[in-house]
């Protein structure tokens, strides 16, 4: 039995649907391994204006239940069809710029000149070269980049990045 149906507040019933299941209801989840079953839910849910996900029939749903990816300090709530699209990298840039925020704060320099120095960081090749892999590169950024001050930090900032 699902942990889930453990929850008092949860009332677990397990047999056939019934059209009636979707009266009085707010939002329904239509993911049964039958795919008629499904369709004939989002039709019943459509006409009682209820708010349905259909597991296998997206065009058929009126919300969407996005794929959520933890990597690192990055969370995303995206479409699972975009899932692969951000990758370890993405959440490498993240911790990297994380770990760069606090230095360049400590710094005390005016916001403007911050801003344009992390408008710069995520305007330049780092991302690609963290997708590739290529670390060195990834120094050199950021020793173009990076006040003087904070150049000698590199090698802690990219630790166990990749």
């Amino acid at each position: 039995m699902l942990e889930i149906s453990r929850d008092q507040r949860v009332i677990f019933e397990q047999r056939p649907f019934n059209d009636d299941d979707l009266d009085d209801v707010f939002i329904a989840f239509a993911c049964t391994n039958n795919s008629n079953l499904n369709r004939r839910m989002a039709e019943l849910c459509a006409e009682k204006n209820i708010l349905c996900n259909i597991a296998d029939f997206p065009e058929g749903s009126n919300f969407i239940v996005p794929s959520v990816i933890r990597q690192g300090d990055l969370t995303l709530a995206i479409r699972r069809e975009l899932q692969d699209i951000f990758g370890p990298h993405y959440a490498n840039f993240i911790t990297l710029m994380g770990r760069i925020r606090p230095l360049v704060l400590d710094l005390g320099k005016e916001t403007s000149h911050n801003t344009a120095l992390f408008r710069q960081l995520v305007s330049s090749q780092i991302l690609d070269e963290l997708e590739a892999g290529d670390m060195d590169r990834v120094k050199e950024i950021l020793t173009r980049i990076l006040p003087q001050e904070l150049v000698p930090r590199i090698p802690e900032l990219i630790d166990d990045l990749i």
